[in-house]
């Protein structure tokens, strides 16, 4: 999807310039962090991202590591991390506690409303339950394994929108959620995502949103924080940071959100070896069909889970 800044300044408007000046700037987050501290810089080429801190890398002994960054930092840019995470420097309270204003809080940027059948599969003898999709499975094809039905039948209820009306109610609950959350921090950006859903696609996978959703939230931080945004033309070129598993809007969610954009016609994922013993190997970027990637879900299951009786 390409879409450049001064196609999104004529949504929401211009910016009106503030102070100007050498800003170092640390952001903490989770795989979203690095493409918001690409863009920060970006926007304003006086920013200079001192330190990303990828949440779900870090232990509470890596403290002595970050704190340098913390304090030399004019801003801090943080998602909204909870008091008992294990990782306890990064909390959100702590860190407002440490240093006040100089932090700003976002959201997770996360909507499962195009596909809300996505899920994860844990606590299996390997963990997370790896797939074509990465971590990503659908509820549609595991439950259809479950239940002994055969791969053409499960594409059949890929297709079919009446069963897919089964996840309506995660369509609306997820944005609901969103709402709650965003009430906790500095930025607000569900009205953008509410406005344009469904004539942009947002959204990659429930956790991966676009370079221009993130760009928009990025342009709010800047506002917040009284930074002047510089570039408001072609300051990239569409390449997207965290597209690299895509698939299809479920069937449902596409007459519900009333879909205006060209979809994608099979699933991005990666290649995946299911070996003899249950074990996966994923490798290079490859395309799949419904058939094929409903077939290779099955071979993992049929290795690594265990049907009910």
């Amino acid at each position: 999807m390409d879409v450049i800044i001064r196609e999104i300044l004529k949504k929401i408007g211009s910016y009106s310039p503030g102070r100007r000046g050498k800003y170092k700037v640390v952001v903490i987050g989770n795989c979203q962090a690095r493409p918001i501290a690409q863009i920060l810089t970006l926007l304003n080429p006086d920013i200079a991202v001192i330190a990303v801190a990828v949440v779900h890398l870090l232990k509470s002994e890596q403290v002595n590591e970050y704190l340098p960054y913390f304090e030399k930092a004019d801003l801090i840019i943080s998602q909204l991390i909870a008091d008992n995470y294990r990782c306890d420097f990064i909390r959100t309270g702590t860190l407002r506690n440490a240093y006040g204003n100089k932090l700003i809080t976002i959201i997770n940027l996360y909507y499962s409303g195009y596909n809300p059948e996505l899920i994860y599969i844990r606590n299996t003898p390997a963990g997370t339950l790896k797939s074509p999709l990465w971590e990503y499975h659908s509820k549609t094809f595991l439950d259809s394994w479950k239940e002994g039905i055969e791969v053409e039948e499960t594409v059949s209820r890929y297709f079919d929108r009446e069963y897919n009306e089964k996840y309506a109610e995660i369509i609306l609950s997820s944005m609901e959620e969103l709402k709650r959350r965003e009430l906790l921090s500095d930025i607000q950006i569900t009205d953008v995502i509410e406005n344009d859903l469904y004539r942009e696609r947002l959204f990659f996978t429930f956790n991966h949103p676009c370079m221009s959703l993130m760009m928009r939230m990025c342009m709010r931080i800047l506002d917040r924080a009284m930074i002047e945004i510089v570039n408001a033309g072609e300051i990239f070129s569409g390449k997207e940071a965290l597209d690299k598993i895509t698939m299809p809007v479920n069937l449902y969610a596409k007459d519900f959100l009333h879909i205006e954009f060209n979809d994608f016609n099979d699933f991005k994922g990666v290649d995946c070896d299911v070996q003899a013993d249950g074990k996966i190997a994923l490798s290079k970027t490859r395309n799949y069909s419904v058939r094929e990637i409903v077939g290779k879900y099955f071979e993992i299951y049929d290795k690594n889970l265990f049907r009910d009786k």
